[in-house]
Formats: C-alpha cells, structure tokens, sequence
C-alpha cells in the first residue's frame, strides 16, 4: 500500500510523505481528517487517470504482424543516402564522398557498365562496400 501510494504521489510530483505524517507545528485535532488531506485527494484524481488509460489500453487490439514501419530502400536509394552523409560515406564504404566520386569517374574511362538494373555507382558502391566490410555476397544481396 506505501509502495504503490509512494509512486502515485512521485507519478503526479508531490511529497510521498504529505498524507503519512505530519509536521511539529500542527495539532493533533487534524489528525482525523489527515486521510481526506490534498496529497489523497490527488492520489484518488491519479488513479482515476491511469483507471482511464488502463481502459484505452485495454481497447485496442494487438497488431500479430505489424508492417515493418522502414521501408526496404534500393542499392540506388541506399547509396545517395550514403553518398550526402560524410560521416557515414566513411563508415560504410571506407573513403570519403569525394575519393569514392573521383574512384567512380576514373572507372568510367575504364568502362565501368551502367545497365538497366544497377547503374555504375550502385555497382561500384556493391564492389567498394563488399571489400571494405569482408561481407559476404548473401550480405551484399541483403544490403543492395
């Protein structure tokens, strides 16, 4: 009962001891109405509150499978986002934005393909990504 009136009182910011005891100055002719004091009164208006949300609660139904609230991004969408963040350009592909642009378009002259399905930053971002995390190509599937 302390327990539970302790972490009411705590929950809506008063003193846990207000209602329990009372101070030197007061007289003891208070002592009769000390449980009908505002510390009770405040109590009974929190557990009327979480009576309320425990009801709202109770109403809604649980989701089995709730949708995945991410949605799974393209090697494509996957690696812009990559590409206009340094800090994570550098934690995922292990060079930065510009060394892995100047990479790219050093390649091209190469003959690095772009086709209809993954384009040359997508396939070089596979190949860059792969190398610098020992990942292997089921890793890469799940990834791009």
């Amino acid at each position: 009962m302390f327990v539970c009136q302790y972490m009411l009182s705590h929950l809506i910011g008063l003193c846990p001891f207000q209602s329990c005891s009372m101070s030197s100055n007061e007289e003891s002719s208070n002592s009769d109405t000390s449980s009908e004091g505002p510390g009770m009164v405040n109590l009974a208006k929190a557990a009327v509150v979480l009576r309320r949300l425990k009801g709202l609660l109770a109403q809604q139904s649980p989701a089995v499978n709730p949708p995945c609230p991410i949605p799974k991004l393209t090697g494509a969408q996957w690696m812009k986002l990559t590409l206009d963040e340094p800090t994570k350009c550098i934690d995922n592909l292990r060079m930065s934005c510009d060394a892995f642009m100047h990479l790219h378009n050093m390649l091209l002259s190469f003959g690095l393909p772009s086709t209809d399905k993954c384009n040359s930053v997508e396939a070089l971002g596979m190949y860059v990504w792969t190398c610098a995390h020992q990942s292997t190509s089921i890793e890469c599937k799940y990834r791009f």
